[in-house]
């Protein structure tokens, strides 16, 4: 760990002892993720009741079962986002976002358990919902929280992360 007796004050980095140890939150996001839960949907729309069948029903968002991204899987892989999502996270959930860009499967997103937002989150999580969109890949929520949901509402995110 640097101190201010072994350098001279010119050249100081005050922020060097942050170099020397683990960066926590990039730990908590990597918990996160290697605990995310994956769900494989496999219910087939035509199990639904059969006063159900053939009527146009309204998509509740993050309870699509089944439904076929234009890659062609039926897989939807839900991610739970941590409870903080601010700027010491957007890296590894850039990576994590990346990761399940690159698979055909559907994202579903879990927010309900985030109390703090900012807008780099935000960004990074509207910029992988237009990658998803034009990759053809459905992009939804399953649970959004009042914080994510008012966060991407100030920022004017609120339509193009499919937040209502």
């Amino acid at each position: 760990m640097a101190s201010k007796d072994d350098v001279p004050d010119i050249g100081f980095d005050p922020l060097a002892w942050m170099k020397d140890s683990p960066k926590e939150p990039a730990a908590v996001v990597a918990e996160s993720a290697q605990t995310a839960e994956v769900h494989v949907e496999t219910k087939l729309e035509a199990q639904a009741p059969a006063k159900n069948r053939g009527r146009k029903k309204s998509v509740d968002k993050g309870k699509t079962k089944g439904k076929k991204s234009k890659a062609g899987d039926a897989k939807t892989e839900v991610l739970r986002l941590s409870d903080s999502l601010d700027i010491s996270h957007v890296n590894d959930l850039s990576s994590l976002l990346k990761s399940r860009l690159d698979q055909p499967a559907d994202i579903a997103l879990d927010g309900s358990g985030v109390g703090r937002v900012d807008g780099a989150a935000l960004q990074l999580l509207s910029a992988c919902a237009k990658e998803a969109q034009a990759k053809g890949i459905d992009f939804r929520w399953i649970a959004a929280s009042d914080s994510l949901t008012s966060g991407a509402k100030l920022l004017g995110l609120a339509d193009t992360l499919r937040l209502h």
